[in-house]
């Protein structure tokens, strides 16, 4: 074992894991959210075009594990639900690596009426209500981005997102560079932007 780390049991985890989850919950019980609970498995494939949706077989039919509770949640807002909030399971095929996993708990919440000022002061309230410390730092994706990269990622063209991006990513043989690149900043994003 390496100095400074500690070895953690697998009930401690379970129970942190269960207070996290329960902290979030009396977070937004406070606020007078809803907690709801959408489907995993769906009959159609959720439509999302940069997703990998994983399927699975059923007597029935084929059937698709849900890669967001957005589209979802979003009809029950369309429905009168008011403010909910919901901790899924989602899954996403093609999603291993530093960051990512194919499994994984997402909370979602949609509040009406509320103007993103309060929003954004929303998030920051739910952070310090579960205890994480550290300085926030406030501001746009685009100022971020922009400080990171030294691009404007609203006003950036492909050959220099390319150019920042040459060198930094494995690169199979058989596709050429750019190909890698399909006209988002998703991977400059990863790779520059949450590094800092």
């Amino acid at each position: 074992m390496s100095q400074g780390l500690t070895k953690i049991s697998s009930k401690e985890i379970v129970k942190k894991r269960a207070d996290f989850l329960q902290n979030i919950r009396s977070f937004f019980s406070l606020k007078g959210v809803l907690e709801v609970d959408t489907p995993v498995l769906l009959s159609f494939p959720p439509n999302d075009a940069n997703i990998e949706i994983m399927s699975v077989e059923t007597k029935l039919q084929k059937r698709y594990l849900t890669s967001s509770c957005e589209y979802l949640m979003k009809r029950l807002l369309a429905s009168g639900s008011g403010d909910i909030f919901q901790l899924c399971h989602v899954y996403r095929d093609n999603e291993i690596g530093r960051l990512h996993s194919p499994f994984f708990t997402m909370l979602e919440w949609y509040r009406t009426d509320l103007p993103l000022e309060s929003l954004i002061q929303e998030v920051l309230e739910l952070i310090q209500f579960l205890g994480i410390s550290g300085e926030i730092e406030r501001g746009s994706y685009q100022t971020r981005f922009l400080k990171a990269t030294g691009l404007d990622p609203l006003n950036t063209d492909r050959s220099s997102l390319i150019q920042k991006l040459e060198g930094k990513i494995y690169q199979p043989e058989n596709l050429e560079f750019d190909e890698l690149i399909d006209g988002d900043l998703d991977i400059l994003t990863e790779l520059v932007v949450d590094a800092e």
